[in-house]
């Protein structure tokens, strides 16, 4: 309430200087008008600068818990509702404006100190040949609309994408400040129906995890989960990286219970964990293309194995493709059948002692 009444004030001074103060500014001294041209460019700064704070006060929108109890587990289930507060998208290093593949203009608020954002910011754009891959996929999908699962929704850039393309979208993100700008970027950009947001970690079983993050890179969160004490969770937490805060993991199959069209997995090498948590919704439901960051090193040091995580899609008759500016391109040809495939157990074997790549899963 101060900070209003001090920029009324200004406005109510401001009116002063641009009615009587004009008045008097070509008969005073050079000395009173050079004070009269700083306190107008103070005030006019200063209520600029406002301006730019109160449209970043960004506040988490409420969600409704419920919570189901059998015999042997409970099971918590976390929906969202959108209030019907609209924010705005500042024309700032804090947000900005785009479009990408011919989508309607959206806005995407942004993190600083942060890979994902820096990119946004200065190329409007993030992993432009996956996100133009997702998109392909999806409009080659039987449903329409078609069903976008992003796992790992970070600030939301490939939500955003997907969303303004007409495709209804879930999205699954833990960390509580990427959720924060992803829900003001959704209503901002007046898309929040299209988009369900559950703000929760993955899990094979509910358990207790820290999120941590680079410290240059701090929408980049990292999960441990089955901690025993605080001295443990501190002990696992690399060197140049910091604790974000903690989270309840959840079983991906207690969220979503539908066909997919498409599927993005980015959880920093929890990805095998994410989609054990989520067996029985590729055994029951149709989920037809999964895109995946695969990172054999960050996957064993979150103790997973990158071959089982293979072995959980091969097994279910996925063929792998390694994503690449090219295989996008012969997507968008409707080629791509031709591209080289890896089912084998040697191959396999190869990819999970090979370096970071992204793959395509798909049963075609």
């Amino acid at each position: 309430m101060m900070e209003e009444q001090n920029v009324q004030v200004a406005d109510n001074d401001l009116k002063i200087l641009s009615i009587d103060g004009m008045k008097q500014f070509f008969t005073c001294s050079v000395r009173q008008r050079i004070f009269f041209l700083v306190l107008l460019f103070t005030i006019l700064a200063t209520k600029f600068l406002f301006t730019q704070e109160q449209g970043l006060l960004f506040r988490i929108i409420p969600s409704t818990t419920t919570t189901t109890t059998t015999t042997t587990t409970t099971t918590t289930t976390t929906t969202t509702q959108d209030t019907k507060r609209v924010y705005p998208c500042l024309r700032s290093k804090n947000a900005i404006q785009t479009s990408f593949l011919g989508s309607r203009s959206f806005c995407i608020h942004l993190l600083s100190n942060d890979i994902v954002s820096n990119s946004i910011a200065s190329s409007h754009s993030w992993m432009p040949h996956q996100t133009r891959l997702m998109a392909s996929l999806l409009a080659g999908a039987p449903s329409k609309p078609a069903v976008f699962l992003d796992i790992g929704a970070n600030i939301g850039w490939f939500t955003l994408v997907m969303a303004t393309l007409g495709h209804e979208v879930i999205a699954i993100e833990p960390m509580s400040r990427n959720i924060e700008l992803l829900r003001a970027s959704l209503q901002a950009s007046k898309i929040s129906q299209n988009v369900i947001v559950h703000p929760n970690g993955l899990g094979v079983k509910p358990s207790l995890c820290i999120l941590y993050s680079d410290n240059g890179n701090v929408g980049d969160g990292h999960t441990i989960c089955d901690i025993t004490s605080e001295k443990e969770a501190i002990g696992r937490i690399p060197r140049g990286y910091s604790l974000r805060q903690v989270i309840n993991s959840t079983r991906l199959d207690t969220l979503v219970n539908q066909n997919i069209d498409v599927m993005k997995i980015d959880v920093e090498g929890s990805e095998l964990y994410a989609v054990q948590s989520g067996i029985r919704l590729f055994d029951k439901y149709e989920v037809r293309h999964i895109v995946s960051e695969f990172s054999p090193r960050m996957m064993r040091e979150k103790r997973s194995d990158p071959y089982d995580y293979l072995k959980f899609f091969v097994s279910r008759g996925y063929k792998i493709r390694i994503v690449s500016d090219q295989l996008t391109s012969l997507f968008e040809r409707k080629v791509w059948q031709s591209v080289p495939v890896y089912i084998s157990d040697n191959d396999l074997r190869r990819l999970s002692s090979g370096d970071q790549v992204d793959l395509l899963f798909s049963k075609s």
